[in-house]
Formats: C-alpha cells, structure tokens, sequence
C-alpha cells in the first residue's frame, strides 16, 4: 500500500476522532437544552441518563457521519482509489 494512501488514511482517522470526540463533549453538556428547544422531550420530563453504552454508541454514530463526511470532502485522487482496487484485486487474486 502507498504511503500517500496510509498517510490520507491516518488523517482522515484523526480528524474523525477529534471530531467525535468533541459531539460526544458537546451532547453531553447540552443535550437536555437542544432536546426540549427541538420538542424532543416534552418540558418537566426527565432526560435520559448517560451511560456508557450510551456514550458508546453516541461516539460511534458520530464517527461514521464524520467518516463519510471528510471521505467526500477530502479529495482522494484517483490514481490512489485505484492503487486500492488493486489491492483488493491482488489479495483475491
């Protein structure tokens, strides 16, 4: 595999990892007040707790939405998709 291809891929991890991680801060700090100004939970009703299955899946689902996000935003050439379809085809092959 290319280095150029690893080296996309690390920073594209890291941004990723970064960037849930900072919605995971933000849910947990100001969760209960975007719920009940979007009409989520009706005003009086207890928010749900969080635990860490909760955190877990949080920082999951916001991992992938990042994930496609800066796949589509930073431009990979297609001369490096191609050098993955080769891998692929080689490793099956």
């Amino acid at each position: 595999m290319s280095y150029q291809l690893l080296f996309v891929c690390i920073i594209e991890c890291i941004l990723c990892l970064s960037a849930s991680s900072y919605v995971l801060w933000w849910n947990k700090n100001w969760d209960s007040q975007a719920n009940q100004y979007l009409g989520f939970f009706p005003p009086g009703t207890p928010q749900p707790e969080w635990t860490k299955m909760r955190e877990f899946l949080v920082f999951v689902r916001a991992f992938g939405t990042w994930f496609l996000l800066f796949t589509q935003m930073v431009p990979i050439s297609l001369l490096v998709s191609l050098e993955v379809v080769r891998l692929f085809q080689a490793r099956v092959i």
